[in-house]
């Protein structure tokens, strides 16, 4: 929700000062610093591209913002994991790359929902048979929970 909320304060202007080639030398610095393991120039790339994966990549594809931020936070472990094999690619830059990473984390939150659901219906169902009105209202459990006992007190003293 952070970054949602930063998005709508900042405007979403081209870079102003920076001509492209400035941009893409100072890019591909911070990815040649990152792939020697300083953590600063990982950070300056999540400064530089967070936003826009989030916008154009992330939230797209995420059920919700948080689920969206997870999946930001994610990428970017990834990447710091991943960031020695990325080849540069001058016309490109990391952004394309950047974006392969995000797109795989949501694919992979989706698939593990997705499976968490189908391996948990057989036990939900299962459940649901020896629990019989989970789905009631607490006071209608404890009325019935209630009768049940008061049933249960006069068959005792039935058969005193």
């Amino acid at each position: 929700m952070i970054l949602l909320e930063a998005m709508s304060e900042r405007s979403c202007s081209p870079m102003d000062a920076e001509s492209t080639q400035d941009a893409r030398r100072r890019e591909r610095a911070l990815v040649e610093r990152a792939q020697a393991g300083e953590r600063r120039a990982v950070a300056a790339l999540y400064e530089l591209h967070a936003e826009r994966l989030f916008r154009q990549v992330i939230y797209p594809c995420a059920p919700d913002p948080s689920t969206a931020e997870d999946i930001l936070k994610e990428t970017f472990v990834k990447v710091i994991e991943q960031i020695h094999s990325f080849r540069w690619d001058e016309s490109r830059g990391v952004f394309p790359w950047l974006a392969r990473v995000a797109k795989n984390r949501a694919m992979d939150r989706h698939r593990k929902l997705a499976t968490e659901g189908r391996s948990q219906a057989p036990y939900k169902q299962f459940l649901e048979q020896l629990m019989p009105g989970q789905g009631e209202d607490p006071e209608s459990l404890l009325s019935q929970e209630q009768e049940l006992q008061g049933l249960k007190a006069r068959v005792g003293e039935l058969l005193q």
